[in-house]
């Protein structure tokens, strides 16, 4: 039988893994968003931001305190859906905008799992 210790770190677990990868769908996308053809590039952009956002909702259900990860995954899934519903034209200052929020989230990603391991 699983202890709630055990399942609460196993959902913890989960969470870094699944924004790990969120992450570099949203880095590995950037470089289409220039194309002309970007529509499916905006759309795995938008799903992966969504996903952090969502997934952060759930880790506040758990008591882990990634605030510092709230503001950047929120503005970023805003931008996205922005561009998703062509409310808002690709260009280099959305594309940096965008690469601020990524270099944002990452950062506070690393510390807080740091702060975790510590």
């Amino acid at each position: 039988m699983i202890s709630s210790d055990d399942t609460r770190q196993r959902l913890i677990q989960k969470f870094w893994d699944q924004t790990t990868h969120n992450l570099g769908t949203l880095r590995n996308n950037l470089a289409c968003l220039p194309q002309p053809d970007n529509r499916a590039a905006i759309t795995a952009m938008f799903m992966a931001a969504h996903t952090i956002k969502g997934n952060l909702g759930m880790m506040q259900l758990l008591d882990v305190d990634l605030f510092d990860l709230n503001a950047p995954a929120s503005d970023l899934e805003s931008l996205m859906l922005g561009l998703r519903d062509q409310e808002i034209e690709v260009d280099n200052a959305i594309i940096k905008e965008l690469e601020s929020y990524l270099d944002q989230l990452e950062s506070q990603l690393t510390i807080n799992q740091e702060l975790r391991q510590q």
